[in-house]
């Protein structure tokens, strides 16, 4: 996996006045002003599904069914398998929820260690699941937990089907106010001065603040507004990068110090896209057979939140900002699949799914949906998110500091004593 680039490479005919300014600009964008990376002590997440461990499934549940027995103990079956199907690391449950306007199953898996983890938009961990398990922490409890919740070592506030901007179509819990349930859990910790299950106060200042979100953003816009390539790098990327450094400067505010933001995968390349937006002109794909204009937005908006993080890296001197590129590593992915463990074939298409071209499933995944025999080996789960080995390989490039800035001194693994021992079991 390569490194973050930080070198510039100009033409010898480039004007010497030319090099210069290159070379500046370049400088500012790996530049951090005076803060350092400290190891973090705690971690807050804040997106959407792709790091969603649970929030949209407590704040929408489906009732279970009433029970037919007459014993107390067996009157409440919440977290029945669904399917004696074991693929990977979870069991198959079923979780109805309302997704984009439409009543949709997904398809999840229940750890089968002790630590069950159902309600992820994946066959297993996410992202966030493996850099809380590098940290020796628990996997982080969704804010919405409302039985037993541990906050100890920090707390989830991502959210199926957010956005960036305040503008998420089927919940209101978009970027801005996932920093609202931040603040006023702070404010509560504060108040209750200590109890058991909650993090210290402290923690709110030395936590790494991870950001991933956005996706939503391209899709709703694609997919039910109907926008045009074009209507989204004009009008929506613009407004996506200003509500992600809105939120850093508001939790920045609030005493955040460290943080990991990520923009987006390379949405062309995702097999939904593909599905829904395929043509039979050769010229509308690149050379690995995603979708180029596509991919172009996505890289609009990769690049102008990259500028505006490092213009926040000027205004809020005590924070530490690492950005993370999503759409390079996935790209990576693609074009070396081996590199990542994965297999050729497993790039474009979607390992739950019925049929076609990319696999792309017809209703979302069910415990019925054919699944392909080797999840390790697919990017896509679902074909809008991942599955579990793509989920793995993403924690270990950010955490590693590769394909993140500033480069070289954005490598988590140097700044703490991180544990890789759980990544593969």
């Amino acid at each position: 996996m390569a490194a973050f680039p930080s070198l510039v490479l100009v033409p010898a005919n480039v004007p010497s006045l030319l090099l210069l300014l290159l070379l500046l600009t370049n400088s500012l964008l790996n530049s951090n002003a005076a803060a350092t990376l400290t190891c973090p002590v705690g971690i807050f997440s804040f997106g959407d599904s792709l790091a969603d461990t649970g929030n949209y499934a407590a704040a929408f549940p489906d009732p279970p069914a009433p029970s037919t027995s007459s014993s107390s103990s067996s009157a409440i079956q919440v977290l029945s398998p669904q399917s004696s199907r074991v693929h990977n690391f979870f069991n198959y449950l079923d979780i109805r929820a309302a997704y984009d306007g439409a009543k949709l199953d997904m398809e999840f898996e229940s750890s089968k260690a002790a630590t069950k983890l159902p309600f992820r938009a994946s066959n297993g961990r996410l992202v966030i699941d493996f850099i809380a398990q590098a940290f020796r922490a628990p996997f982080l409890a969704p804010y919405f937990q409302n039985v037993l919740p541990d906050y100890t070592n920090g707390v989830n506030f991502a959210f199926s089907s957010s956005t960036a901007r305040n503008t998420s179509i089927s919940v209101p819990f978009y970027l801005y106010r996932q920093v609202n349930h931040y603040i006023y859990l702070k404010g509560n910790i504060y108040n209750a001065q200590g109890g058991a299950s909650l993090p210290p106060f402290s923690i709110f200042s030395t936590a790494l603040h991870w950001i991933s979100i956005g996706i939503n953003d391209f899709y709703q816009n694609y997919m039910v507004n109907n926008l045009s390539v074009s209507d989204v790098k004009n009008k929506v990327v613009p407004d996506a990068v200003h509500a992600v450094s809105e939120a850093v400067q508001r939790l920045y505010g609030f005493g955040a110090r460290t943080f990991m933001v990520m923009n987006i995968p390379a949405v062309g390349c995702l097999p939904a896209f593909l599905s829904k937006f395929g043509t039979a002109n050769p010229g509308d794909y690149d050379s690995l057979g995603c979708l180029k204009n596509h991919n172009d937005a996505a890289k609009a908006y990769a690049s102008q939140l990259r500028v505006a993080l490092s213009n926040l890296r000027l205004t809020l001197p005590q924070a530490f900002i690492m950005y993370g590129d999503y759409y390079q590593v996935h790209l990576d992915a693609v074009t070396n699949p081996t590199q990542y463990g994965l297999h050729p074939n497993g790039t474009l298409t979607a390992c739950c799914g019925g049929g076609g071209k990319y696999n792309v499933p017809v209703s979302p995944c069910i415990s019925s949906t054919p699944v392909c025999e080797d999840p390790q080996a697919y990017i896509s789960w679902d074909g809008l998110h991942f599955c579990e080995s793509f989920n793995r390989a993403v924690a270990l490039t950010f955490l590693h500091g590769d394909y993140v800035e500033p480069w070289p001194n954005s490598n988590l693994t140097a700044a703490c004593s991180l544990d890789f021992s759980k990544f593969y079991s």
